[in-house]
């Protein structure tokens, strides 16, 4: 009788550990994404936004789904072929622009590609500008990314005075989602390695874009210019 006694205060304690190892990883999942979104930055560094925090969930899906890199010079005709289906076709990648302005700095852009099919999903087009060109902007000499000349982009290596969005598509809002994410993860790495960095200059085309410059307090600062700009620095 009190070995049997002694078997089932040893299952019970054995089902005991079990169900608090899986109550401590079950309150970790819930609580992870939350102790996530706390201290993931949300503030601004100077004045601007940096990141969104998404949840590990969120994090995880895009993952399994997407691949991320940048383009190489075998990409342009693809690029320039893609169609968004999303937004209505605003602005007309030129091949050849497109190539040189590559050859100048491959990490102006990010591709998003399905895992499942490796068809692109979406890209974003981010230039970091020189003093020039940020003067050339402010001044209303320049009011649209393709009149930026190719001296006026900073190679990978060079310091940038300000950032110049040009381009986000995504085929649907799960594409477009992990790019804003992409897109505020590199400018925070671009930030830091440029600390003296004052503009994120846009010029909005469609009524998103002019929501998401809304949101996130972009002025415009020419009457004669449709570019907005969110300071970095003050």
């Amino acid at each position: 009788m009190l070995v049997v006694i002694e078997q089932r205060l040893r299952v019970r304690a054995s089902l005991s550990r079990v169900i608090s190892a899986r109550l401590a990883r079950l309150a970790g999942l819930i609580l992870l994404p939350l102790v996530l979104r706390a201290t993931i930055p949300r503030a601004s560094e100077g004045g601007f936004l940096l990141t969104d925090a998404i949840s590990t969930r969120m994090l995880r899906r895009f993952l399994r789904q997407y691949t991320i890199h940048y383009p190489d010079l075998n990409s342009v005709d693809e690029i320039c072929a893609f169609d968004d289906r999303i937004l209505e076709r605003t602005a007309n990648v030129d091949s050849t622009l497109l190539t040189r302005r590559l050859v100048i700095n491959n990490q102006i852009m990010r591709l998003l590609r399905k895992k499942s099919t490796s068809e692109l999903a979406g890209y974003y087009l981010l230039y970091p500008i020189n003093r020039e060109c940020e003067m050339l902007i402010e001044d209303g000499r320049i009011l649209k990314s393709s009149q930026i000349t190719d001296d006026l982009i900073c190679s990978g290596g060079a310091r940038a005075a300000s950032l110049y969005l040009s381009m986000v598509y995504g085929v649907d809002r799960i594409s477009q989602g992990f790019l804003i994410h992409l897109l505020y993860k590199d400018i925070r790495e671009i930030i830091r390695k440029n600390p003296d960095m004052r503009s994120l200059f846009v010029r909005p085309v469609t009524p998103a874009g002019f929501r998401a410059v809304e949101k996130h307090e972009f002025k415009k600062f020419r009457e004669d210019s449709g570019i907005f700009r969110r300071l970095i620095s003050l």
